[in-house]
């Protein structure tokens, strides 16, 4: 597994996030698409499986941006590259 500490990081700064879904607009398929990236972060071992999770985030980020939540948009695209 590569990095491991940024998987816990950006793991954890999803799991903050959902702990407010206000932040995400009250949006059910953000904060259910988190904690699906959420939960493979913190399960699959994989280095691919930091790429799916990559992808989901930026995704959300997309879609958050487009609803004008940038701060938590701009959150979501930085764990992404980081993931990367």
């Amino acid at each position: 597994m590569e990095r491991p500490m940024e998987r816990l990081y950006v793991a954890r700064e999803i799991e903050a996030l959902t702990e407010t879904p206000e932040a995400l607009g009250d949006d059910p398929s953000a904060y259910l698409t988190l904690r699906a990236a959420y939960w493979q972060l913190r399960r699959d071992p994989e280095v691919s499986g930091s790429i799916d999770t990559a992808r989901i985030l930026w995704d959300t980020a997309e879609q958050l941006e487009m609803q004008n939540h940038v701060s938590s948009a701009a959150r979501f695209l930085d764990g992404s590259r980081q993931l990367r």
